[in-house]
């Protein structure tokens, strides 16, 4: 290993920058698979919030989609929704999902389109603003 002590300034930087991505590429490639997958995932997810128009909001709401397949919105926004569900999704596939927001009241019906997707779950898009659970 290089000697950080003889080195200028900005290439200390650089080498100490270095051994940092070396030590997080080797702890990654000893992950299990599974945490691997999770891991790039949520890095997935953050590149996507980067590029929202709308920002998301945390939130625990029982849904249905397609009528059959149950499901959580962990967050929602204006435009779209992560919902954990164990049911199999493919990109580009048009689903409805209905939100049970209380006991007492219909489902609320809205249609969107499945644009990623992760073991977890899948990312929804809204075909329509949620104006009416966002305010």
């Amino acid at each position: 290993m290089t000697d950080l002590k003889k080195q200028p300034a900005e290439t200390k930087g650089e080498a100490r920058l270095q051994v940092l991505l070396k030590s997080i590429q080797d702890a990654f490639d000893a992950a299990p698979e599974e945490h691997q997958q999770r891991l790039l995932s949520s890095l997935e997810e953050l590149a996507q919030a980067e590029q929202r128009r709308h920002p998301r909001r945390p939130s625990l709401i029982q849904v249905t989609l397609d009528g059959v397949h149950p499901g959580v919105a962990t967050n929602i926004s204006l435009g779209g929704a992560f919902i954990q569900t164990a049911s199999s999704f493919t990109i580009g596939q048009q689903i409805s999902v209905d939100f049970s927001l209380y006991r007492s009241e219909e489902p609320r019906r809205m249609r969107g389109e499945v644009v990623w997707r992760s073991p977890e779950g899948v990312g929804v898009k809204f075909t329509r603003l949620l104006s009416w659970l966002c305010r």
